[in-house]
């Protein structure tokens, strides 16, 4: 009897371990994980994309007078200013690059929203895809 109290004991004792492991592995993993491009359909993204804790929302383009915009709302997750320089990609429906620009994200303060906006000369109208990746 006392056998099966100290056993039935151990296996609790282990799976509440087991429990508070799979929590603090889980914790540490809620980081955003990353997606890097989106699709434009009628000038506006249909998902957001996050990289390195930035997510990028209301994603949009617009082209007016030679120039085509790109505007997105930008949100730094961390609790850390975030200063990084990334590529915008603009891709064919085939999914195959266009055009690319690059950009300086700086002095990103934690949990605070900031606008990027950016341009090119030339109508990219056509454009179907839009992906963003960070430059060392």
């Amino acid at each position: 009897m006392k056998k099966k109290y100290i056993i039935y004991i151990s296996i609790s004792f282990l799976i509440i371990l087991l429990v508070i492991i799979i929590l603090i592995v889980n914790s540490k993993n809620d980081r955003i994980s990353d997606n890097t491009q989106t699709k434009i359909v009628n000038n506006k993204a249909t998902s957001d994309v996050s990289i390195e804790e930035i997510q990028f929302k209301n994603i949009s383009k617009t082209y007016n007078s030679g120039i085509t915009t790109i505007k997105a709302t930008i949100y730094n997750t961390t609790d850390t200013v975030k200063n990084i320089k990334i590529k915008i990609i603009l891709k064919d429906k085939n999914g195959m690059e266009v055009v690319n620009m690059m950009q300086n994200l700086e002095n990103l303060e934690p949990k605070r929203e900031k606008v990027l906006s950016t341009g090119i000369g030339g109508d990219y109208t056509h454009i179907e895809d839009i992906e963003f990746i960070v430059i060392d």
